[in-house]
């Protein structure tokens, strides 16, 4: 997958197939992550891309000061190592040790790619897709069967 992935998929006018996916778009958007690559492809408030929290414009010290189309490189040090001053500037404190552990974006030509987190491969499939949008509704202890 290639671009950014969008919040919504909503349309006011759209065949019913279109309808459905956009109502579970949601469940899609938060089990998708990004692995960080030369992280031309990701939006770093929006994207998840730090898998433990999810898009990171929730952790954002001022939200409403800070830039949106803020870019990988504005984060890192000239040697390409994050630079925590800044991300301490932005980000609330217990969110900066999640970064740190992931590798900064590589200045090569290398891919951002995106995974699928109910599979072990990190390839969606429509059966593990299924599971993860019903899983709220499954109620394993059901006392009605616990009278039989």
């Amino acid at each position: 997958m290639r671009g950014t992935c969008p919040l919504s998929i909503s349309r006011t006018i759209c065949i019913p197939l279109w309808h459905a996916l956009s109502s579970v778009w949601d469940v899609v958007r938060d089990n998708v992550y990004w692995l960080v690559g030369n992280g031309a492809d990701i939006h770093v408030w929006d994207d998840t891309w730090v898998s433990s929290l999810g898009p990171l414009r929730q952790w954002l010290r001022l939200p409403k000061h800070v830039v949106d189309n803020i870019k990988f490189n504005d984060l890192l040090l000239h040697n390409g190592q994050w630079d925590i001053d800044q991300l301490r500037e932005l980000l609330h404190h217990d969110v900066i040790s999640h970064i740190i552990g992931i590798l900064p974006p590589a200045l090569d030509n290398s891919h951002d790619v995106v995974v699928w987190r109910c599979t072990p491969t990190g390839i969606f499939s429509i059966a593990s897709a299924y599971i993860q949008a019903l899983e709220p509704l499954w109620d394993d202890v059901d006392l009605k069967w616990s009278h039989l």
